[in-house]
């Protein structure tokens, strides 16, 4: 049986999808204070970009994506 979260702009919780712009690594982060720590940026910078779809800090860019489906095998 599968399983969909859905997570929309009008939830509460976000997600950030960060890319290293050299190395095209990407990572997934759900929490503001994990994503302040890799990008070296206070939280409430954070709370000020996020009505942005994307930014970018440093060496990173940092996507603030309007919908987010996670699908688990999981019943």
């Amino acid at each position: 049986m599968h399983s969909i979260v859905y997570f929309d702009s009008q939830n509460k919780s976000n997600m950030y999808i960060l890319i290293n712009k050299t190395t095209n690594e990407s990572a997934i982060i759900k929490e503001k204070s994990t994503l302040s720590t890799l990008i070296n940026k206070s939280v409430s910078t954070i709370y000020r970009k996020q009505s942005l779809k994307v930014w970018s800090s440093g060496n990173f860019l940092i996507y603030n994506p309007q919908k987010v489906l996670l699908k688990s095998q999981r019943g």
